[in-house]
């Protein structure tokens, strides 16, 4: 995020082949199968961090706007939908710390209120706030 970020406000592309192969490493790590559909660390990691999927996604977003580049856009969606979906604890309307681990992190449901409020879901971004 702080290449892009640094991309946008500058207009300089002095970090952009950095910013291009961290998004191309991040594509990498999606795992579209069907018990997953989120971003794992490697190939030997079956776990889904919650707190790097909101990372995921705000930084793939900004890439994405920066590169006018659907295929980072979708990979932007995909990460938002995983956070709507397997990672959200519905019966406690919060985050959970990742997939298959429900416990409620600090960060997840702090930086995860964030997430929310870009996607004017005011009354999930309150629910997450402890």
């Amino acid at each position: 995020y702080a290449f892009a970020l640094f991309e946008l406000l500058t207009g300089s592309r002095e970090h952009a082949a950095t910013l291009d192969a961290l998004c191309g490493w991040l594509a990498a790590r999606y795992d579209n199968s069907t018990d997953k559909e989120c971003f794992v660390g490697g190939a030997n990691v079956a776990w889904c961090s919650t707190e790097h999927h909101i990372d995921i996604y705000f930084a793939l977003s900004l890439s994405a706007w920066l590169r006018r580049s659907d295929a980072l856009d979708s990979l932007a969606r995909a990460a938002a939908a995983a956070l709507v979906g397997p990672l959200w604890h519905a019966g406690e309307a919060r985050f959970n710390q990742g997939l298959g681990d429900s416990s409620s992190a600090l960060d997840c449901q702090t930086w995860g209120a964030l997430f929310l409020l870009g996607h004017n879901a005011t009354t999930g971004a309150a629910a997450a706030m402890p």
